[in-house]
Parts: C-alpha cells; sequence; structure tokens
C-alpha cells in the first residue's frame, strides 16, 4: 500500500503543476475548502466580477468590495472567527517573500485591527525565511503572519479526510489513495453510514473519496466480499448522476479496479470502457491523467485476455498508440523536469504491460525510457521517486515469478536507490533496499540476498539510524539459518540484540526478544540444546518485562515447540539432562504448562519414523548437526559448505566455547563470500583442532594426512586485548581461513590471491566482523556462571547419532560445473596423445596380456566400471615403469632425479628382451592407484595446481571426474588389446 509520505508526494507534484499551467483560482479554491477542514469553518469566498487575472467565472465581489481597491489579480479573503478577523491570502507566485510582503502592506493598510493573516504559498518556503518574514509582519505591523506553504498543504491534503480536496483541484493519480483512520471499526461505522444514506448523497468529491478510501483499504479482504454490490452501487451513482464530468471519471476508473479486481468479473460493462478511452480525444491531457489511461489500458487488457470482457484486440491497440501519440507530443513541448519524468515512466510502464501487435512485451525497450528517468531524476525534485523504488521492487518480484531476466531492472533500481540516498538520506534508501534483499531470500537468490544486507547494514550503521540496522541484522541471520550456517545467523542475531541493550532509545526494546529467539533458534537447529536454553532463559527475562504477555509471534512460538522436542530428544535417548532441563523450565513461570502439553502432544503423535532404528534419519531432516553436540569433551561443531565437510574440535569450557564459535561464524561468513567464486575445490574433509592459549600469537599447522585435511590452530585469549589488537589478531585469522581453503583449492596461487583480494576490496572484513565481536557479545549474554550450571564436560552425546549425516543447501553444496579451464577440444587433444604415448613403454607387455587370459578379464572388468581403454593404458604404464624402476634403480637421491627418470622411461619404447613385470603384479587396485598418480599431471595439463604435500587423491579423482570429464570423455580408436 502506498505510504503517507508517497501520498504527500504527489499532492505536492500536484501543486507544481497547478503552478507551471498558472492555474491559480484552482489553488484557491483547495485552499479555501482546507481552511474550512483545518483552520476555522465560517469563511466565505469572495464574490464580484471575474478579475483581471482570469479566473474562469469565479466571482469575489463581497470579499473585493470590502478590499477592493488592493486586490486585483490576487486572492484575499476574509475569514472570522468569532469577532475577530482573519484574512487568507494565496498565491502560486514563485518570488514568495515579496508576494508577502505586498499582501500584508495593503491589508494592514486597510484593515488596522487585522487579527492574524494565514498566506497559502504554492512554493516551498525554508524555514529560515518564513521566520524572517514572520518576524517583519510582527515589528513592522504588530501583525500576526502565518505562512502555510506547498510541503505544508500537501501534508494536510494527505489526511484522509481532507484528502478529496487534492483529488478535486490536482491531479492526483488514480491510484493514489490514503491510509484509513487509525480507530476501532472505522470499516463499520462507514458500512453502516452509507448503507443508511445510500439515497441521501450529494455526490461530491468528498463523498467519492471517501467511498474510494473505504474500498480500496478492505477489497483484497475476503471478510468483506459480501458487501462489496453496496459499494458498486455507489460508485455507480456518481458515474449516472455526479455533475461534475472528471468526479464522473474517477467514478469510472474505481468502479471498473473494484469490480475487476474485487468482484473478478466485468459483466456488460464494454461501454463504460469505451467511455472511458474516448477522452483520448483531447491532446492537452496531464501526465497524471496519462499514467491513470496507461494503468487502466492493463487492467482492461488483461480482463480482456481472461474473457471477462469482450473487446477486439485491435481496440486496445488503437488506444496504446494514441496514449503513446500524445506522449510524444507531450514530450516535445517545454515541460518540467518533474512532468518529463512521469511521461518517461508512463512511456516505459505501456511497453512492459501491454502487447504490441507486432512486438508483444518489449521489457528491454521499457528499460530505455525508464533509464532515460532515472536521468534526469537529479533535475526533478518533486517527482515520486520512492514510489518508482517501489514499483521496481514489484516488477522484479513478478518477472522473477515467471523466470524472466531482471538483470536491467535490478540495475535500474540500483540506481534509483542511489539517487533515493542523495535526496533523502542514507536510511531511506537502505530501507528500500530491504524490499529487495526480501525479494531474493524469498526467490532463493541468498547470496544477492546476503550481499544487498551487507551494503544495507553498513548504510543504517553510519547513518545513525539504529532501527533500521537491528532489522537488517535479523533479516541478515534468517539468510544465513536458511543456508544452514547457524553460527553466522546466531552472530548477526546476537548483533541486534546487542545494539539493543546498549542502546537508550526504549522503543528498540521489541527487538530484543526477536533477536534473542533467533539465536536461541541456530542453536538449536545446530543441535547446541544447552546453549540454547541459555539464550532462551535471558529473552523470556526480556520478553516478561516488555510485552507481559505470553508469545503469539511465529517466532516466539517456536521456542515453545523447540523446548518441547528438546524434552522429548532428551528422554528418547537418555542424555542423563531431564532433572535440569525440568529444573529450568520449572522457573518460567505459567508458560512451563504449554511446554509440558506440546511435549505430550509430540509423544502421542509418535509413529514410525520415530522408532529407534528410524529416528536417526528422522533428525537428519531438521538438524544441521548432532542433537545435543555440545555435550561432552571435546566438543565438536560440524557443518557442510563448498562441498567440504567441516569439523572443528574444541574443548568444551566457557573460553574456549566463545573463541571457537567465533572462528566457526567467521569461516561460515567467509564461505558465502567464496561460494560465488569458483575456487576448484576438492570434494574433502577438513577437521581443525583449536587450542586456547594464555599469550603469544595465533599459529597454524598442517597434520600430514592421505585421507582428511587436519589442521592445528592455537588462539590466544583475546578478551582483554584493544581494538587495535584486534584488528592484526582478525587480519591472522584470515589467514589461517585462507591458507586453509588454499591447500583443497587447485587454482593456481596468482589466481586464487585476486580471488581473495577481490572479497577484501568488497568490504570482507566488515561482513565477518561488524560493531562488535562475537566474543564479547557472546559474554554479554552467556555469563561464565551460567555456562557452568550444567557440566557439559562429563555428559555424553547420544550413542545413536555417531553416524548422523549432516544436511547441506544447494548454494553451499559441491558444484559440477565444468571446470573454468575445460575445453571438448583439449580434452580430445590429450586424450589422444595418451592413448599414442602410453602404449610406448609397454609394447611387449601388451602383447603378453592379448594373450593372457587372466588379464583379459582384467580389462573387461576394468572397462565394465567405466574405465576407458586410455585410462587402462596410462595406469599400465606407470605400473611397468615404476616396477622397472624399482628393479634398476634401487637408490633415486630425489624427487627431481625420479621424475627425469621416469619421464625417460616413459618415451622410452620397451624393446623385446627386457625383464617384463609379472602378471601376479597386475591388479585391479594397483592400476586404480598408479591411474591416480596420473592424475597429478592431469591438473596440471588443465592449467591448474595441487597444493597437498599429501594429495586426497580420491577427492582430486573427483575433481577431475565431475568437472573435467575425465571418465566420460574419450575418441574412436583401435582396441589396444585386440
Amino acid at each position: 500500500m502506498i505510504n503517507l509520505t508517497q501520498v504527500i508526494g504527489q499532492i505536492r507534484f500536484g501543486i507544481e503543476q497547478l503552478t507551471s499551467k498558472n492555474l491559480f483560482h484552482d489553488f484557491e479554491h483547495l485552499c479555501r475548502h482546507l481552511t474550512r477542514k483545518r483552520i476555522c469553518s465560517n469563511i466565505t469566498p469572495s464574490t464580484g466580477p471575474v478579475s483581471a487575472f482570469g479566473d474562469q467565472g469565479v466571482d469575489f465581489e463581497t470579499f473585493y468590495s470590502y478590499l477592493r481597491t488592493h486586490f486585483t489579480n490576487d486572492s484575499a479573503y476574509l475569514g472570522l472567527l468569532s469577532d475577530k478577523p482573519i484574512v487568507f491570502c494565496c498565491s502560486l507566485d514563485k518570488e514568495f517573500d515579496k508576494k508577502v510582503k505586498s499582501d500584508v502592506q495593503k491589508i494592514t493598510k486597510n484593515r488596522p485591527k487585522i487579527e492574524k493573516i494565514i498566506f497559502f504559498s504554492g512554493q516551498d518556503i525554508p524555514i529560515g525565511k518564513r521566520n524572517k518574514l514572520q518576524k517583519w509582519a510582527e515589528d513592522r505591523y504588530q501583525c500576526q503572519l502565518e505562512i502555510h506553504d506547498a510541503q505544508s498543504i500537501s501534508e494536510l491534503l494527505a489526511d484522509f479526510d481532507t484528502f478529496w480536496i487534492a483529488v478535486q483541484y490536482l491531479s492526483i493519480p488514480n491510484e493514489i489513495f490514503p491510509r484509513p483512520l487509525n480507530e476501532k471499526n472505522w470499516y463499520v461505522k462507514k458500512h453502516n453510514y452509507y448503507k443508511e444514506h445510500k439515497d441521501q448523497l450529494e455526490l461530491n468529491f468528498e463523498e467519492f473519496i471517501e467511498i474510494k478510501n473505504v474500498v480500496r483499504n478492505i477489497f483484497k479482504n475476503e471478510k468483506y466480499n459480501s458487501d462489496l454490490p453496496l459499494w458498486i452501487s455507489l460508485l455507480k451513482l456518481f458515474i449516472e448522476s455526479s455533475n461534475f464530468p472528471l468526479l464522473q471519471d474517477k467514478a469510472i476508473y474505481e468502479y471498473l479496479v473494484l469490480k475487476r479486481a474485487g468482484l473478478e468479473t466485468l459483466d456488460d460493462d464494454e461501454l463504460l470502457i469505451i467511455r472511458y478511452f474516448q477522452k483520448l480525444d483531447n491532446l492537452d491531457l496531464t501526465p497524471t491523467e496519462l499514467e491513470d489511461l496507461a494503468v487502466m489500458l492493463t487492467y482492461m487488457h488483461t480482463a480482456n485476455k481472461s474473457n471477462l470482457i469482450s473487446l477486439e484486440d485491435r481496440q486496445f491497440g488503437k488506444w496504446r498508440t494514441q496514449i503513446i501519440s500524445i506522449i510524444e507530443k507531450q514530450l516535445q513541448k517545454g515541460l518540467s523536469p518533474n512532468s518529463k519524468c512521469l511521461l518517461f515512466e508512463t512511456r516505459a510502464f505501456i511497453e512492459m504491460t501491454t502487447l504490441d501487435s507486432k512486438r508483444g512485451f518489449n521489457l528491454k525497450n521499457a528499460a530505455k525510457w525508464y533509464n532515460k528517468l532515472i536521468k534526469l531524476v537529479p533535475n526533478a525534485p518533486l517527482y515520486h521517486l520512492e514510489l518508482l523504488c517501489d514499483r521496481f521492487y514489484d516488477f522484479i518480484e513478478t518477472f522473477k515469478k515467471v523466470e524472466l531476466d531482471t538483470t536491467e531492472f535490478e540495475n535500474l533500481v540500483k540506481k534509483a536507490e542511489k539517487h533515493l540516498a542523495k535526496r533523502y538520506g542514507n536510511y531511506l534508501a537502505a530501507e528500500k533496499a530491504t524490499q529487495r534483499a526480501k525479494i531474493y531470500f524469498n526467490n532463493k537468490e541468498y547470496f544477492k540476498a546476503i550481499k544487498t544486507l551487507h551494503e544495507i547494514k553498513i548504510k543504517t550503521y553510519t547513518d545513525e539510524r539504529i532501527k533500521g540496522s537491528i532489522y537488517t541484522m535479523i533479516v541478515l541471520s534468517e539468510v544465513y539459518q536458511t543456508l544452514k550456517l547457524n553460527y553466522a545467523a546466531k552472530y548477526y542475531s546476537l548483533i541486534a540484540a546487542y545494539f539493543v541493550l546498549n542502546n537508550p532509545n526504549l522503543d528498540l526494546l521489541k527487538y530484543l526478544t526477536q533477536s534473542l529467539i533467533m539465536a536461541a533458534n541456530s542453536d538449536f537447529l545446530q543441535g547446541s540444546f544447552l546453549s540454547f536454553f541459555s539464550l532462551i532463559k535471558f529473552s523470556l527475562i526480556s520478553h516478561t518485562n516488555i510485552e507481559k504477555e505470553i508469545f503469539t509471534d511465529e517466532h516466539e512460538q517456536s521456542i515453545l515447540l523447540n523446548t518441547a522436542k528438546i524434552l522429548f530428544f532428551s528422554e528418547k535417548y537418555g542424555v542423563g539432562l531431564d532433572n535440569y532441563l525440568l529444573g529450568e523450565i520449572e522457573k518460567w513461570g505459567y508458560i512451563k504448562e504449554e511446554i509440558f502439553f506440546l511435549k505430550d502432544e509430540l509423544e502421542k503423535s509418535s509413529n514410525s519414523s520415530f522408532e529407534k532404528e528410524n529416528f536417526d534419519r528422522h533428525l537428519e531432516d531438521y538438524f544441521t548437526d548432532i542433537p545435543f553436540n555440545d555435550l561432552g569433551n571435546p566438543r565438536v561443531i560440524h557443518w557442510n559448505g563448498l562441498g567440504i565437510s567441516w569439523y572443528v574440535e574444541f574443548n568444551n569450557d566457557y573460553v574456549t566455547t566463545s573463541i571457537s564459535e567465533e572462528f566457526v561464524s567467521m569461516f561460515q561468513i567467509f564461505q558465502v563470500e567464496l561460494a560465488q567464486h569458483d575456487l576448484c575445490l576438492i570434494k574433502t574433509k577438513i577437521k581443525i583442532s583449536i587450542e586456547i592459549i594464555e599469550n603469544g600469537k595465533i599459529t597454524f599447522e598442517s597434520i600430514p594426512s592421505n585421507e582428511d585435511r587436519i589442521w592445528k590452530v592455537s588462539i590466544p585469549r583475546y578478551d582483554k586485548l584493544n581494538y587495535i589488537d584486534y584488528a592484526e589478531f582478525s587480519k591472522t585469522l584470515f589467514q589461517v581461513m585462507t591458507t586453509i581453503l588454499f591447500e583443497v583449492s587447485l587454482l593456481k596461487g596468482k589466481d586464487f590471491v585476486k580471488i581473495m583480494e577481490k572479497n577484501f576490496k568488497d568490504d570482507l572484513s566488515n561482513k565477518v566482523t561488524f560493531f562488535q565481536f562475537y566474543n564479547v557479545i557472546y559474554n554479554a549474554f552467556i555469563s561464565e556462571t551460567e555456562f557452568a550450571s550444567i557440566e557439559r564436560r562429563t555428559k555424553e552425546k547420544p550413542n545413536l547419532l555417531l553416524n548422523f549425516k549432516i544436511p547441506e543447501t544447494a548454494e553451499l553444496d559441491y558444484t559440477n560445473k565444468i571446470g573454468p579451464t575445460y575445453t571438448k577440444r583439449e580434452a580430445l587433444k590429450a586424450i589422444k596423445n595418451r592413448y599414442e604415448h602410453s602404449v610406448i613403454p609397454i609394447k611387449f607387455t601388451l602383447q603378453k596380456i592379448k594373450k593372457e587370459e587372466s588379464l583379459k578379464l582384467l580389462v573387461s572388468k576394468l572397462r565394465a566400471k567405466g574405465w576407458k581403454d586410455w585410462h587402462i593404458l596410462m595406469a599400465l604404464a606407470n605400473l611397468v615403469i615404476n616396477y622397472k624402476m624399482n628393479k634398476k634403480h634401487s637408490i633415486i637421491q630425489n624427487e627431481k632425479e625420479f621424475l627425469e627418470k621416469f619421464k625417460d622411461s616413459y618415451f622410452t619404447e620397451e624393446k623385446e628382451n627386457e625383464t617384463l613385470i609379472p602378471f601376479t603384479e597386475v591388479n585391479e587396485e594397483k592400476l586404480h592407484s598408479q591411474l591416480q598418480l596420473t592424475m597429478y599431471s592431469t591438473v596440471i595439463g588443465w592449467g591448474l595446481e595441487p597444493h597437498q604435500k599429501t594429495p586426497d587423491w580420491p577427492a582430486i579423482e573427483n575433481f577431475l571426474s565431475s568437472r573435467y570429464n575425465y571418465w566420460t570423455d574419450d575418441i574412436d580408436h583401435q582396441d589396444p588389446f585386440m
């Protein structure tokens, strides 16, 4: 729904249109009606001859007979409040200060006992000049001067009960309307009134706008469907009986919209539709009128396609062409930038929403018109930029639903947001961009959402609008939680809570419970049930003090259910925490009854999926780590990301837990940024052991292993370090993370470094650590006393969950897309070379294999398993060469010497009289082992490089298979084993 600021902006734009067209008397009437509503009711317009200014028949003689000698082209009318005279003056004059002084001088000369002069200006008057003019009037004429400029008038007209005045005298688009009055049962009161007075209506603008506002605020609510016929009948009265052509026109618009959107019918309304579009014969339509026509064209065109009306397609094509023609002619005139922007927007809208008979919808052409608009925005201060952003968000959301490319419109809205920031400040632009982030989130474009939210949080924080930052952090936490990165989610929700705790603004307290629940639920999903309980206790205290009622919000309700589930799981697995958990819940007052009720319901609903043999698998669908994983010593945190299984092991004490969880949260945020780049990572398991030391620097080392990648990281306690020390410390932690990832990447060093440098330029450090460090925030919500309230180290995790399968989101899963350096041509060229070269060192061995039945069977077996002949030849050649080298060279000094001799052997043809490898040495296991050794050179051949001292051969093989077609590429060739 349009917000109040946007309604005010539309009214302000309408006043500018009065100024540009010099419609002085429309402004005068507007001000008079507004005065009756907001200042005093006992006023009357002046009467008399038409003034020289051209009032088009409005008579001011009575008023002008009183101040006749001084007011000719201007409107000054006398209003009486009790027995004290007030004079009201209206002007669209751009030189407002001269005009004010002139009017004050004339009025005070003829009316020395005047009580007050109220001046309405169609211009924006700076507060400083306003104050100066008021002081001048007081000092020189002892007269009170009250000034309402265009902005003040716009705000007064934006109210529910005065908006009709703006509609009657200004160009207000039909899609703009204010929110209803914030009073209890407002709709019931309005409905009853109009139902009873249906036959007594005056059919004026005030009644029409009141009916329109009611309808627009309820027609999408099914609860009021049965009332729609009443409102439709009232609108029809305006169409048939009103004496104002403009009012009839607006009533037709509302009538058609209400029937189309509310009742989904337009039976027998074709003539009314044609009547509405007849005004296209008038070439002097305002930009707002053209906007209304374009919107109606879209409504009715879709209705026609849905068979709600029966009009020929060419009729819509004709109306479309007419609108475009009028816009093009209007653009040739000397219009203001504000009006041009509106015409550009309408032109773009037509391209995007209505069919061209030859081209259909043209989003690309629409984007061109929108680009023209965006370029003109800096010169159009009254153009409704905020509303344009909202429309862009609606377009993007709609396009994504039907899988259209939204790139151009996303770029457009980013440009619009930048102009919004310049016009209104970072906060509003960031608030709007949050809508874009939510669209990304709802469309499962999580990386885009995270990138946008990180940009927003910086803007709102530096703009000192803390509320925006808090909300952004909560949404950011939600996105990380969706990606199953629960410690990244926990960090950002705890930051939000920390912001609230450390801010004196009491209005922010409502966010405290929400952010703490988000943090607690992150722990719950991670299976850290004791940490969940600690945070819930804190949130219960804040909720009880702030809300003073039982939880009603969906997120808040979740903590009751999650607590019940923990009780249920504790009993199911016999972890020995029942007494502790029950004791804590007993302290939570009246909500304990609901928790026990929910636990009983869980027990009643237990079915086959909750039986012992299936229960573990059932939990895998819900949790991202082993339930009760914060029990036992050492503690291990698991998660999956980038195709890698991560295990972080640490001592389960207070200090080590807070620092280790920070390490994990940083790593998870780091991974999201890197997931948007192809690091050519191998699919493996990384185990990181964290040790906390009292002093010194961070140290880390790789522990050799042919299976898992194992790292030991020593981190000094840093809870007492200052910010500068911590900045250096964070840098070192980045080095640790980068080094660990580099080891499992197959990118060349320079390419890997380039990606890392780009991420740091994109403000990675502010994403990983923002406002305050995890360790400090953790300590603010979970005290050492609270942590020690249960002896975690002596309790054991449930044994049944040792084989728990850690889930992974698709966005962070291992990528199987073709490698960055792969081409089919190069792959086939390399295979051709392998066929040619692999037979050289095994020429006579091959001949014997062809005759040996057991080896022929081995070849058949390997082929059945997917081996290509070039795999078998390469593995066999390697096996033969290694066998012969071991026989010839019992001692080889170094790796370089070995590689040189191996290369010589590979390109040396096998001799007939050489000792051949015994056939007992040729088996599947050895051939597979030798084939894996050749993969090192294959990786190098693709312009990549391994970085592991002890290569993870299965992971490298998986990488080549999934990303370089290692097990699928082949060429036509003669059978080498025939």
